[in-house]
């Protein structure tokens, strides 16, 4: 699958006060020094902080906007964004960079204006900027209110930073950092609506007699309806319509023996969390998560 290119607009902090030229050469100069700047391998921790353009809205990914990751990798939010930014820093250095719609670090590229919806307040008094929750076609979902007028609330159930340019700062806290391997593999998404399946309900979502087609991966249900050409009746990966895949994703395998199996991400091999984790970033960027479910060993 191919990926948008990503072009990363990052300027060190300290940009204008450098009198050796570029960031490369700064950080020969760097080098020369003996001062250590994050290269490939390093595990390190970082602040990053940043704002939705338009409507200031915080958009920080991270618990108290701290994460740790191994430099160069890649893998997990912002990435390969925030990577690339930390790429030369030294310690408490802070650098900016921008994640745009259409990068495949951004949460959200696209808006989906079906997601925002007028309903009567009934007579409730209700204020534009507050969060609600909205039964939305069967599932509940969350829904900011923009605009209340004539007995109506329009309500919009797009994340606050689908479609906006996102501003970030990075400061480079620590070296030698501890790394939760399956944490920074498989960050939490943004949102999971409120809906539990167990595999025997999930087994009904299959693409057959028009049903919908969801697939369980990683204790998440996705609805793969939009790609029912590879995974509705017939496609490809048809078999895993209605099933857990999760291992039979993380060992690339098309045998149906691995569905409905049970598992623990910490018992894969590392070359199986790598393939399970880029499978899962491809879901959340192509197809609408309805639920979680249960099935670890």
């Amino acid at each position: 699958m191919s990926r948008a290119f990503l072009k990363i607009n990052y300027t060190a902090s300290s940009a204008s006060k450098n009198p050796y030229g570029s960031e490369e050469e700064l950080q020969k100069m760097r080098e020369k020094l003996g001062t250590r700047v994050v290269q490939k391998g390093d595990k390190i921790q970082v602040l990053c902080v940043g704002k939705a353009e338009g409507n200031d809205f915080d958009a920080g990914m991270f618990d108290n906007d701290m994460t740790v990751f191994v430099a160069g990798e890649g893998k997990g939010l912002l990435m390969p964004a925030l990577d690339g930014a930390c790429m030369g820093l030294q310690l408490n250095e802070t650098r900016k960079f921008d994640v745009k719609p259409g990068d495949e670090g951004h949460p959200q590229s696209e808006r989906d204006e079906s997601l925002v919806v007028q309903v009567p307040t009934g007579g409730a008094k209700v204020n534009t900027g507050t969060t609600v929750r909205l039964n939305h076609e069967g599932q509940l979902r969350l829904a900011m209110v923009i605009k209340v007028e004539d007995g109506n609330a329009t309500l919009d159930m797009n994340d606050p930073l689908a479609g906006r340019v996102l501003h970030y700062e990075v400061t480079l806290k620590a070296f030698d950092a501890e790394v939760n391997r399956i944490k920074q593999l498989f960050p939490e998404p943004i949102h999971v609506p409120d809906r539990t399946f167990d595999l025997n309900e999930l087994r009904m979502y299959n693409g057959q007699n028009n049903m919908p087609i969801y697939l369980g991966c990683n204790g998440l249900v996705y609805d793969m309806t939009a790609g029912a050409k590879f995974y509705g009746p017939g496609g490809t990966y048809g078999f895993m319509a209605g099933y857990d895949a999760t291992v039979a994703l993380a060992k690339f395998s098309m045998n149906p023996g691995f569905l409905n199996q049970k598992w623990i991400l910490e018992e894969f091999e590392e070359n199986e969390l790598n393939t399970l984790a880029n499978y899962c970033r491809t879901f959340e960027k192509k197809y609408p998560i309805v639920g979680k479910y249960a099935n670890k060993k």
